[in-house]
């Protein structure tokens, strides 16, 4: 199967996964308020540490990871290209 006609389909299942994933969201709005936003702060803070964890895997070569800020997401930072990652320590 040809590159845009896989992409054109995966584009018509979250197209409609999209619009389902709405409706659920308005659901849970209109019947237990609270409850629907304590989840969906959830969900936007572990699809930032996705985002997060991304952005590392696209730009490897020029970042680390240096550890979790205050909410637990992954922060690094900038090093020179072919710089070594430190290694890891042995626990225990």
């Amino acid at each position: 199967m040809e590159n845009d006609t896989i992409i054109a389909k995966i584009e018509k299942v979250r197209k409609n996964n999209n619009k389902l994933w709405m409706k659920i969201l308005k659901l849970a709005f209109k019947s237990e308020e609270k409850k629907a936003r304590e989840i969906l702060r959830k969900i936007v803070i572990n699809d930032s540490k996705v985002t997060e964890l991304c952005s590392i895997l696209c730009d490897a070569d020029n970042s680390k990871s240096i550890g979790k800020d205050y909410r637990g997401s992954f922060v690094h930072e900038r090093v020179k290209p072919n710089t070594p990652m430190p290694k890891k320590r042995n626990k225990g």
